[in-house]
């Protein structure tokens, strides 16, 4: 038969167990919390480059760059927005893209752009747009914001688009209206313009 006093010992023995268990517990969530405070880290007038298999893809330039390498999906925001450039295979600019914010995530392999996106390709038709998210796996850029396409003789106004990193060949979710316009001068400028940014930029 068992004693009280020792139903009371293996009691006493519950309770401090239990309180030691709720002790350990706080510890381990406030050095959890602890872990998961991450410092933020900045960088100005900075040039990223994106490869694949040792070639260059694109080159993102902005004034500022601030981000957290900690975060559970570690990421570089540009608040003071940001200039693309997309390269081809052969080394050559196939298009431009500028936007007053981007945030870059690390693990996902994607970059947002918000406000003013404005995109030229090497024909010189121009995108703008309000945001664009940029899926470098899949080597894609879409939106489901209105979109206006300025191509030869002719203005697109679209709801959603999908297009490779070079904007020659693109897709428009939601046909909204089209207009004529006589703008040839205005694409053979861009273009130019285009082609003389990237021999200045790297020259």
């Amino acid at each position: 038969m068992v004693s009280k006093k020792k139903i009371q010992l293996a009691f006493l023995a519950l309770i401090c167990l239990a309180s030691c268990s709720d002790s350990n517990l706080q510890e381990y969530r406030s050095r959890k919390s602890s872990d998961s405070i991450t410092t933020t880290e900045r960088a100005f007038d900075v040039a990223i480059e994106y490869t694949e298999l040792g070639n260059l893809r694109a080159i993102m330039y902005s004034p500022e760059l601030s981000g957290k390498k900690q975060a559970e999906d570690p990421y570089m925001e540009m608040k003071k927005g940001v200039e693309v450039e997309f390269i081809d295979d052969n080394g050559a600019l196939e298009s431009y893209l500028t936007s007053e914010y981007a945030i870059s995530f690390n693990k996902s392999k994607k970059v947002i752009l918000k406000r003013n996106v404005d995109v030229m390709n090497i024909k010189g038709e121009r995108f703008l747009t309000e945001e664009l998210t940029w899926d470098q796996k899949t080597k894609k850029v879409r939106t489901n914001k209105d979109v206006w396409i300025f191509t030869d003789g002719q203005i697109t106004h679209g709801t959603g688009f999908e297009s490779d990193q070079s904007f020659s060949e693109y897709t428009i979710t939601g046909f909204v209206g089209q207009a004529n316009v006589n703008n040839h001068d205005s694409l053979s400028r861009n273009r130019a313009t285009l082609l003389s940014r990237r021999r200045n930029k790297h020259n």
